[in-house]
């Protein structure tokens, strides 16, 4: 997740379990960026939900997946 604005907060979600797998661990107040890095499990549909640290905060922000 990219921001200027936003510090974001990622949830990845194994799919029909609704088991988190991974989330992101960056809080650093200077660094709006949130990334996830997971090996997953299975094959599937995965569910990643953004959010933000703090209650009320508006603003722009890009989500980018990337399989390797």
């Amino acid at each position: 997740m990219k921001s200027n604005k936003l510090d974001g907060n990622l949830f990845l979600l194994l799919p029909e379990r609704k088991k988190l797998i991974a989330q992101n661990d960056d809080i650093s107040p200077n660094n709006f960026n949130a990334k996830i890095v997971a090996k997953l499990p299975e094959d599937g549909l995965y569910t990643i939900m953004a959010n933000t640290f703090e209650p009320g905060e508006k603003g722009d922000y890009q989500l980018m997946v990337s399989l390797n």
